[in-house]
């Protein structure tokens, strides 16, 4: 039983990482607020590796880039 609740929470864990890159590469690609956070904070609060974060960035201002 102990085993299943610790899959459970090991599975909730990764899907909320994933939720949370999700709303992150929403965010960037929305380009709302992102100015006002560094690198640092969107990793706190995204809970996201500051080296994904980075490469987020590059490949959104090179896809905007693009488009002018």
């Amino acid at each position: 039983m102990r085993n299943r609740r610790q899959s459970a929470n090991i599975d909730q864990t990764m899907i909320s990482a994933r939720d949370a890159e999700i709303q992150l590469l929403h965010l960037l690609t929305g380009a709302r607020t992102i100015a006002h956070f560094t690198v640092e904070d969107l990793s706190r609060m995204y809970r996201v590796r500051p080296g994904k974060i980075a490469q987020m960035l590059a490949t959104e201002q090179e896809r905007r880039s693009r488009l002018l």
